[in-house]
């Protein structure tokens, strides 16, 4: 059996699903949690360690998971989910509030058992049940120690130091999320926010900001940004060229529906993706979106993303990634590539 851990409306699972289907692979995708929609809990949860002997079962719906019938695992999108390892509670009894912390925490326990018992059980995992997100600052000192090129980067809570940075880098500059790229919706006025990244030009606007600690980078002029799928070693990278729309060129996830940018394949030179092999690596990552920029000969890194989006540049370039992925999992499988 694969177990895929991922959320209800992510489209990249349906595609990986739909080639166990079609080689006839027994799967459990298990979205976890979602107040938007009903969840089974786990009805059975046993597990033993004998004489060092581990052993278990599982019941999930209609799926029954046992220490001997796990094929891989798949961390596509493994946060949710603490609910469904412990059982409903009474909400009128007094004590129901207190009841229910406990529960999160009992159940953010089982779920790491469980988590732990399955990876003892299976050496083909794809992912990092750990490394959802990463903490951007500490990526960049290690590719920087692996002599990956990166941008001048400040993290600061003083304005005085920002202003200093926007003078030493060419009088701009950017501000990005220190975390992942959130974004919000206000209901009332049917609007969307995002944490995307953000152009400072200005040293008045530094001067008048107020902010908790931030990062900021200089701000390259690029000639294209390169977005690379990492699998295990292998590399499918692809050139997108938003620096030819205002809109986009800052941060191309700044969509622009009317003039989508263009995007091809793309190689990066051998000596980058070693070094970026090394950096995943250190991370303990097989798979993940990386993010590049190029300028002349210099391809500059800028952060990964262990759980990232792939399909754009999985149609764009006709890659066919859910093919590779689902391949890399059967494993054992002889198929043919398409």
């Amino acid at each position: 059996m694969h177990i895929i851990f991922s959320e209800y409306n992510d489209t990249s699972t349906n595609k990986l699903i739909d080639w166990f289907i079609y080689y006839n692979e027994n799967f459990l995708r298990y979205n976890g949690y979602d107040k938007k929609n009903s969840y089974e809990q786990f009805s059975e949860l046993n597990t033993s360690l004998v004489n060092g002997n581990l052993s278990f079962k599982y019941k999930y719906g209609k799926h029954i998971i046992t220490s001997e019938n796990i094929s891989s695992i798949y961390y596509r999108r493994p946060n949710k989910g603490v609910y469904d390892f412990v059982t409903t509670i009474d909400q009128s009894d007094k004590f129901s509030s207190y009841i229910a912390t406990k529960q999160r925490s009992i159940g953010r326990v089982l779920k790491k058992s469980f988590i732990h018992n399955i990876e003892k059980k299976c050496t083909n995992i794809l992912g990092n049940y750990n490394k959802t997100e990463l903490n951007k600052w500490e990526v960049l000192l290690i590719a920087s120690s692996l002599d990956i090129m990166i941008p001048n980067t400040i993290l600061t809570n003083s304005n005085n130091d920002v202003v200093d940075f926007f003078k030493n880098n060419n009088n701009s500059i950017i501000c990005k999320s220190i975390e992942e790229v959130v974004f919000y919706h206000d209901d009332i006025s049917d609007t969307f926010y995002s944490t995307l990244t953000i152009l400072i030009n200005t040293q008045h606007e530094i001067e008048q900001s107020h902010f908790s600690t931030s990062l900021f980078q200089e701000n390259i002029i690029k000639d294209f940004e390169v977005r690379t799928f990492f699998l295990d070693g292998l590399f499918y990278s692809a050139a997108i060229f938003s620096q030819l729309n205002n809109k986009t060129k800052i941060d191309f996830r700044n969509y622009d529906d009317n003039k989508p940018h263009r995007i091809i394949p793309y190689k990066l030179p051998n000596k980058v993706e070693k070094k970026l092999t090394l950096l995943m690596q250190k991370l303990k990552l097989n798979i993940g979106s990386i993010d590049l920029i190029v300028r002349g000969s210099d391809h500059i890194f800028l952060e990964i993303n262990p759980v990232g989006q792939y399909d754009f540049i999985s149609f764009a370039c006709n890659y066919n990634l859910d093919f590779h992925i689902a391949n890399y999992l059967i494993n054992e499988k002889e198929v043919q590539k398409i």
